[in-house]
């Protein structure tokens, strides 16, 4: 038995659809004719059962999540005649929806009998409602953040940052965080004795790809980069990462920001089209660490 899944981004709510696919049966005539196949009803296009236009406003705002396990009832057409609940996601509103939507989209192979016949069948499919927090999002803006390491003092250091532009809050947070983890390898990019105390910055930027450039234009005069990473980022209607394009990275390989690579949940806002709607983006996501040296 497989498994099939697929991750939808539906505004601020994950969906993951999940439906089991039986493999064929074999059935061996006597006469050692061709075999025929016989088996359930095979899914077509799943992806396109449910897209993030299907996402609840009401189940957002009340935050409700779960998952929901349902057999489809299948026609000898391949059309969905019926949807029963056979585990709740303990909420009848994602309940209902889930079935409704599924009922309404869902499209079959239909099933066929052991001569190759079609016949009605039944399938089994779950849908996994779960909240995901938009705090962490960037459009079109620029967080610093700095620390100073005071090596004579052996003082832990302390983290400021500041953000500028269509950025969260809360990737200030995110950035210091980046910055006092990573202050071992900036020391190790460094001379054998680095002056202290030492001033670190860490800058991230989020921009339309044709927009001009955020961290260069942030850059205090008397700093020295050590790091730096580009990325082209192509984002869903939903906001969510659909594919990345390293473009450039230059300086020590500790401090090289993985921004194509597996990353905590993190939402971007897509650009909307004269309608209003989202519509898919390209950004521009850059990393650049940098010191400053007392005196200068």
């Amino acid at each position: 038995m497989n498994r099939a899944e697929i991750i939808f981004i539906l505004g601020g709510r994950i969906m993951k659809a999940g439906g089991t696919i039986f493999p064929f049966i074999f059935v061996f005539v006597a006469n050692w004719a061709a075999p025929v196949l016989a088996g359930p009803p095979q899914p077509i296009a799943v992806d396109q059962w449910i897209t993030g236009a299907d996402n609840l406003p009401e189940a957002s705002r009340l935050g409700l999540d779960g998952t929901v396990s349902v057999e489809l009832a299948v026609d000898s057409m391949g059309k969905v005649t019926g949807c029963r609940v056979v585990k709740s996601s303990g909420h009848n509103l994602l309940d209902e929806h889930s079935c409704r939507l599924l009922t309404a989209r869902a499209q079959f192979k239909p099933a066929t009998d052991k001569d190759g016949r079609a016949i009605k069948g039944t399938f089994s499919h779950a849908v996994t409602w779960q909240v995901v927090t938009n705090a962490n999002w960037a459009a079109n803006g620029l967080v610093r953040a700095e620390m100073v390491i005071d090596l004579a003092g052996r003082q832990m250091p302390q983290c400021t940052a500041e953000i500028s532009g269509e950025i969260s809050d809360y990737m200030k947070q995110m950035a210091c965080f980046v910055l006092v983890n990573q202050g071992r390898n900036i020391l190790a990019t460094l001379e054998q004795a680095p002056p202290s105390p030492l001033r670190a910055a860490l800058l991230l930027s989020v921009s339309p790809k044709a927009s001009g450039d955020l961290i260069r234009a942030s850059v205090k005069g008397d700093e020295t980069e050590i790091s730096y990473t580009s990325a082209t980022v192509a984002i869903s209607p939903s906001g969510m990462r659909s594919d990345c394009q390293m473009l450039e990275t230059r300086g020590a390989a500790a401090l090289l920001f993985p921004i194509c690579g597996p990353t905590p949940p993190f939402r971007y806002v897509p650009m909307k089209d004269s309608a209003g709607a989202n519509v898919a983006t390209e950004l521009r996501q850059q990393v650049a660490y940098y010191v400053q040296y007392p005196g200068r």
